[in-house]
């Protein structure tokens, strides 16, 4: 049988070749398995195939669908055992469905990737996708911080879904270094603050830990911000260090799991934190 399809309809098999074809082009796949299994508690999907950051990327393949009941059991069971797979599914160009603009807001919702393909087997990408051990992230309010901030975090959260969490942790972690600088002028205006690593200090090039640090061990700390808890500005402080930490592909599907599960952590507690810090901003007395 043609491309090794046992449970695919046969019109749908050249959809299914162009999208072996973007795996390689794009991702640079070169061993793709056909409807095998990828864990005994999974549905199997139309291909699937080792990516090299070592997720799982698969793709089911339909004829005028993106989103279905069985694309939501996929990366339910995914998530409930930690698979770091990155789910597409393929439709033929041309022949969706009637409820396909609410799937497609589905699949975006749920990080999945959506991919048509025309009858010349060209394949273009409506929507990509982000391992499912990333997924469950908790979103931005970007109704707590301030308007100045917000379009710099929605780029930061639109980053971290379309696949690149460490840049879109670095991105609250911008705005938190800005913060963090635009207090110390302020307080440097006033004559405070005396542990800085320059003298006089850089305040644009000096790190961003040491103006952090220098703010938080400041004597009249508490004068500056009345009913403020020390620890608040501690978590500013250790926040400053995930963002110069390397980052490497892990070496396995398991590490890469491992270590999307920290991404995912950290980038909910740079929101809440940097949330924590405009309060804290908003009530000083600076």
């Amino acid at each position: 049988m043609a491309g090794g399809y046992r449970v695919l309809s046969q019109p749908l098999w050249p959809t299914a070749d162009a999208v072996q074809q973007f795996l390689k082009k794009n991702h640079g796949i070169t061993s793709i398995k056909v409807e095998e299994e990828i864990h005994k508690d999974v549905p199997r999907p139309t291909l699937q195939g080792r990516a090299t950051d070592n997720t799982i990327i698969c793709v089911d393949v339909h004829e005028d669908a993106c989103y279905t009941p069985s694309t939501e059991l996929f990366i339910a069971k995914c998530k409930s055992i930690q698979l770091p797979v990155r789910l597409y599914t393929a439709h033929v160009q041309g022949a969706e469905s009637p409820d396909f603009p609410r799937q497609l807001r589905q699949a975006r919702l749920n990080c999945v990737g959506v991919l048509s393909v025309n009858t010349d087997g060209i394949t273009t990408i409506l929507s990509e996708t982000l391992p499912q051990t990333l997924a469950d992230v908790r979103r931005l309010d970007l109704s707590r911080f301030p308007s100045k901030y917000r379009d710099r975090l929605s780029i930061a959260q639109q980053t971290y879904l379309q696949g690149d969490p460490v840049k879109g942790c670095a991105g609250i972690h911008e705005v938190m270094e800005d913060i963090t600088r635009e207090v110390a002028r302020k307080l440097y205006k006033k004559g405070r603050i005396a542990a800085w690593t320059t003298n006089p200090p850089n305040l644009d090039k000096d790190p961003w830990y040491n103006i952090a640090k220098a703010i938080y061990n400041e004597p009249t700390f508490q004068q500056f911000f009345p009913n403020t808890q020390p620890a608040i500005w501690a978590e500013l402080i250790a926040q400053t260090k995930p963002r110069n930490e390397a980052s490497h592909p892990p070496p396995t599907p398991a590490k890469r799991a491992e270590r999307d599960k920290k991404l995912r952590t950290r980038f909910e507690q740079a929101g809440d934190t940097l949330a924590e810090v405009v309060e804290v901003i908003k009530n000083a007395k600076i």
